[in-house]
């Protein structure tokens, strides 16, 4: 035997040879036993080495869902194996199966590997027990519906739900999605009626580049003098802004693997969210995070999208269109009602930060766009890493 092990990670996935019992596998490999005694005991096995990956409360909706499936099922989320290519043996494909031999109970078998970014796959083998769906059909359904850079746990209640019930209310997206971004890169990978500007401001100052769509545009003033603005207030986001957007991550994918028709537009800012989440570097990225979260239960809801102000999409109250100046340039924007009111007499507003400066110096994709208040294409910027 061989062992697999994923890089970094502390538990490691099996590499047995073909041939002979499962079961006399697992007690000749302490990893398998293990984690088929684990799994005995309890249906839901996150591994160490992916905790941060899985939150608490989309464990706590997977054991439900668990819990509601027709046959006896578990489900264990792992590192998937290195890439090594002089390994040989079973793939995170084979460990179902294996599972299924050495646990020796009927049952339904799942193992999802959490470090596949892209597809975050989900196998599945069935002991004894006949799902409405059968395993490879149910592994063939999520590739085809769920759109990559889907959370694992999503993925995992996607294909539960389609094992149990036969119901694929996500038929295609996944396709779709990519047709989409087939259609953008040949494009180009330009910005169609949101054309990208850059513009310098003050004497050698920061540069601000994001993305206008067509109802904003910018206008060049005469040059005459004038006094010198104030600098906006620059906040930085709060401490615990990671964890709330984690939060409203999971919240949306419980809300969509619980929706009978999910539009196809939450599971895209489902993706972009997590995919955010997933790779936040700093408190900005967990900001973009919960916005693409919060649009996304919107859209599951049927609610129109929400204009946030462009200075800090925390502020409430309902955003109006509210002219901008900064030195000879000048923009309208969504602005809040106290942003509007200091913009109006000639006050700096309370803008969000990042690492020191207005967010929107920052040549990423959250001052590009203006964390969505200026550009409506927000999701489909992250997903494609612009």
């Amino acid at each position: 035997m061989q062992r697999c092990r994923a890089a970094g990670a502390a538990c490691c996935l099996l590499a047995l040879s073909v041939g002979g019992s499962t079961a006399r596998a697992a007690d000749g490999d302490p990893w398998l036993a293990g984690l088929a005694s684990r799994l005995r005991a309890d249906p839901v096995v996150v591994s160490d080495s992916v905790s941060r990956a899985v939150s608490p409360r989309e464990v706590a909706r997977l054991r439900a869902a668990v819990r509601a499936m027709p046959v006896p099922t578990r489900v264990a989320i792992l590192s998937g194996p290195s890439s090594d290519l002089e390994v040989t043996g079973p793939s995170l494909f084979d460990l179902p199966q294996l599972l299924a031999g050495a646990i020796d109970r009927p049952g339904l078998y799942v193992a999802a590997d959490a470090d596949d970014d892209i597809l975050g796959r989900v196998h599945l083998a069935a002991a004894a027990v006949h799902p409405r769906v059968a395993p490879e059909d149910v592994e063939g359904a999520a590739l085809e519906d769920v759109v990559p850079e889907t959370r694992t746990v999503a993925r995992i209640l996607y294909s539960l739900r389609v094992a149990a019930t036969g119901a694929r209310p996500l038929r295609g997206a996944a396709e779709r999605a990519l047709a989409a971004q087939s259609r953008d890169l040949a494009d180009g990978g330009g910005l169609s009626t949101a054309a990208a500007l850059a513009i310098g401001f003050g004497g050698g100052g920061g540069l601000l580049a994001f993305a206008i769509p067509t109802a904003v545009w910018w206008r060049r003033r005469p040059r005459r003098p004038r006094p010198e603005r104030v600098q906006p207030l620059v906040r930085e986001p709060a401490a615990q802004i990671a964890g709330e957007a984690g939060d409203a991550v999971a919240r949306l994918a419980a809300a969509i693997a619980a929706a009978q028709q999910p539009v196809d537009a939450a599971f895209d800012l489902y993706a972009a969210a997590s995919k955010a989440d997933r790779e936040a570097r700093s408190p900005i990225d967990s900001v973009g995070a919960l916005v693409l979260a919060q649009d996304g239960e919107d859209a599951l809801a049927g609610r129109p999208r929400r204009r946030r102000c462009f200075f800090d999409p925390g502020h409430r109250g309902q955003t109006a269109p509210t002219r901008w100046r900064r030195g000879d340039e000048e923009a309208e924007v969504p602005a809040c009602p106290r942003c509007t009111d200091a913009l109006r007499s000639g006050r700096a507003p309370d803008t969000l930060g990042d690492r020191g400066r207005p967010y929107y110096e920052r040549d990423t994709v959250w001052g590009r766009t203006g964390l969505g208040a200026i550009d409506d294409d927000l999701a489909a910027k992250v997903l494609a890493g612009r």
